[in-house]
């Protein structure tokens, strides 16, 4: 084997610091456009680049195949990847090697790829009405890949081209690597010929002297490869797993989002005597042994009612047979080793044989069946008897109570409780603090409540205080907060279980991963506050009795937890309390608290910044009011519309700092709730919590001076007027069946 290769395209990027946050990424694929045609009109690319794991930024270089062997083409039409809870993932712009997609005409998807986010390969689709299309392959690449580690045997499956006949042709099979040759095997349709094997890099690159180009996944159980030379009669694209002939049926039930390339016979797309179609579907494995192929689109948008394909689906030896209902036809998949890959193989009909190229990547989490009850504002506060409840808004309007005692039996809630709307499966979960430990409670699809103890569970460390809630970027809930010797604790869900259920886990941030690092936790004084980037960063906020800002955070480069000095990183001033965070579309993460004098600072950051943070004095800036230190609060709306809500210590006053994109230039401006909504609206004057609603409602709430529970809201069509009701004699009281 030859000196391994060292792309200069890929190892130039590399600085330390870049080195530090980047995760290193590669992608094969092939593309077609209008008035873009080189004899067939296909072209076969490759991509290496990285992504910044804190900002999802992303820059790399496109490569296209010529005679004798890839050239470079491009740099990467898109500077950032934004990942979804449903497993999907979108690019800023939304484009690839085409560039015509993000327009009215044009559609794209994709799925994750990063092994450090938990999924083995993914994808991304470009489709212009089938005019022009594109399909990409992606992996994470390892950074101290040795030769040895790309050798072995693997499931294949490809799509090229016949350049001396004109046609498009596909092949799956096996794969062998060793250390010197790659060898196919057609099960279905071609294979191309064996070659040497002349290089492997530390990033897992391979070359062989056919110029055929290997990129090895970082959990190593996936290779994307790419032929790059049209001076041989056939190029191609595809991708191999390592199978994994264990696997059983639970194992794989739920859904995966999933693109498709097949050699159309009819030439109903493109008008040669073969050609290809590249589509995009959600397949979901059903429990009962039922299987549904869904237009990923109609998936996205919550149309269940109209799949494209039914059938029967089994698993044998790690492959995964799809029979298509009333039909002779089946599709054939084979699992990879990590157990979220699956490889589409051929779909076998009466006649010919014929190979296909498909790549399924679990969508984390799988979709349960949507709830009965769906509600649209979900929020935790006290009823008329003094206990926690949960608020809930439906999608009709109705608001409802639930005593979360009274309806599951469970303890008393003695300490914080938190609420949310799981976007994972649409229901309700609440959270507290008793003296039992804490207490989930769940509202069922159906609308009962239940309870579950995690503490004696899941045999962790009580939560005693500071009972906070952060949602991660794939949709688990986040449960944080203080143990009695101030230990920092985590109960978190992992995944779906088999009962349906969500997997709950427990950790000790400060006894696992501080401490054994000779990290003090730091000594927090009331509220914390926990909060996720869009890039899965984990932060859990606080100040120390000196109004010191704490962050105790994990975020994807990093091993175990760690802890940061904020405000003698940014050299600001210490705050009183009354801390609350708001992030950004664009990354910002602000965190807004009350100093000493009663103004509102905001200490903030964007990615430019670096490693710097920023301070603002709002209250100087509007010159405005004092707020009471423990009533501030925070939303973003859908529109990316920011506000931040306080009590006025002198009038008793809600009042708001908001800005909106419209106010771009503008800076920030200054209002007061209490005069925005009708007369005779008493003034919410302690626990202010500010929520952007499902139906795109801005919501501050809190209770008045005689402990009633109310809310102040806001809709597009209020025409600037806030609105008031009370919830404590509004909601209705829901009661156990």
């Amino acid at each position: 084997m030859r000196d391994p290769i060292t792309p200069r395209e890929l190892l130039e990027p590399l600085e330390p610091r870049t080195h530090l946050t980047a995760t290193f990424f590669a992608g094969v694929g092939m593309a077609f456009a209008p008035n873009d045609f080189n004899g067939v009109g296909v072209d076969v690319f490759t991509v290496e680049g990285d992504i910044d794991n804190e900002t999802g930024t992303a820059s790399g270089d496109v490569f296209k195949a010529r005679s004798g062997g890839r050239d470079f083409d491009q740099r990467l039409r898109y500077d950032r990847v934004f990942y979804l809870n449903d497993g999907r993932q979108e690019r800023d712009d939304a484009e690839g090697f085409n560039d015509f997609y993000d327009n009215d005409e044009g559609e794209v998807n994709g799925a994750q790829f990063l092994s450090s986010r938990g999924f083995g390969a993914g994808w991304w689709l470009g489709d212009l009405n089938a005019r022009a299309q594109e399909l990409e392959l992606m992996v994470e690449l390892g950074d101290d890949v040795r030769d040895r580690d790309i050798e072995g045997s693997y499931r294949f499956t490809l799509i090229g081209i016949d350049l001396a006949a004109d046609n498009f042709v596909s092949g799956s099979g096996r794969l062998d690597i060793d250390d010197e040759r790659v060898r196919w095997s057609p099960t279905f349709g071609v294979a191309p010929t064996d070659a040497d094997l002349v290089s492997v890099n530390d990033f897992g690159i391979g070359l062989t002297d056919e110029d055929e180009w290997f990129y090895l996944s970082r959990d190593q159980n996936t290779v994307l490869f790419a032929d790059m030379d049209t001076n041989d009669d056939l190029i191609y694209f595809g991708f191999g797993v390592r199978t994994d002939t264990s696997v059983a049926f639970d194992d794989l039930v739920g859904g995966y989002n999933t693109a498709w390339g097949y050699v159309e016979r009819d030439a109903r797309s493109l008008g040669a005597p073969e050609n290809i179609l590249f589509e995009q579907t959600y397949l979901d494995l059903e429990q009962d042994g039922d299987y549904k192929l869904y237009d990923l689109d109609d998936w996205d948008s919550g149309i269940r009612d109209e799949p494209i394909e039914i059938g029967f689906w089994s698993v044998s030896s790690g492959r995964v047979t799809l029979e298509i209902r009333d039909t002779d036809t089946e599709r054939t998949l084979y699992v990879g080793e990590d157990g979220n890959v699956l490889l589409g193989a051929a779909v076998e009909a009466p006649g010919p044989d014929s190979a296909i190229l498909g790549i399924a990547t679990e969508a984390f989490p799988p979709n349960p069946l949507d709830p009965v009850e769906r509600s649209v504002i979900s929020v935790p506060a006290r009823n008329d008897l003094g206990r926690e409840a949960v608020y809930e808004l439906d999608d009709e309007g109705e608001w409802t109570q639930s005593d979360l005692e009274l309806l599951t039996g469970g303890p008393s809630i003695t300490g914080d409780v938190v609420a949310w709307i799981d976007t994972k499966d649409g229901l309700t979960y609440a959270a507290g603090v008793t003296a039992e430990g804490v207490a989930l409670f769940t509202r069922d699809r159906f609308g009962e409540w239940s309870f579950t103890n995690l503490t004696s569970d899941l045999a962790g460390d009580a939560i005693t205080r500071s009972l906070d809630l952060m949602i991660d970027p794939r949709g688990n809930a986040h449960l944080v907060g203080l143990g009695t010797d101030g230990d920092v604790l985590r109960y978190f869900q992992t995944g779906l279980g088999e009962e349906g259920s969500w997997v709950w886990n427990a950790q000790n941030i400060s006894e696992d991963d501080l401490e054994p690092n000779d990290v003090e936790t730091p000594p927090f004084e009331g509220e914390l506050v926990a909060f996720a980037t869009s890039w899965g960063a984990l932060n859990v906020v606080g100040l120390d009795a000196d109004g010191t800002i704490w962050s105790v955070w994990w975020a994807p480069t990093l091993l175990d937890w760690t802890a940061s000095d904020l405000t003698t990183a940014y050299g600001a001033d210490p705050l009183e309390g009354g801390l609350t965070v708001f992030l950004t579309s664009w990354s910002g993460i602000n965190i807004a608290g009350i100093d000493a004098d009663g103004d509102l600072r905001v200490s903030w950051w964007v990615p430019s910044f670096g490693g710097d943070w920023a301070q603002t004095n709002l209250t100087d800036d509007l010159n405005g009011p004092s707020l009471a230190v423990d009533s501030v609060t925070s939303l973003v709306s859908s529109w990316d519309g920011l506000t931040i809500a306080g009590v006025n210590t002198a009038t008793n006053e809600v009042v708001t700092y908001w800005w909106a994109p419209a106010l771009q230039g503008t800076g920030w401006r200054l209002a007061s709730l209490s005069d925005a909504t009708p007369a005779g609206t008493p003034n919410l004057v302690t626990e202010l919590q500010g929520l952007a609603g499902d139906d795109a409602s801005l919501n501050v709430f809190g209770y008045d001076a005689a402990g009633d529970f109310y809310r102040y809201y806001w809709q597009s069509d209020f025409a600037g007027v806030w609105m008031a009701e009370n919830l404590i004699e509004l909601a209705e009281p829901v009661t156990s069946s």
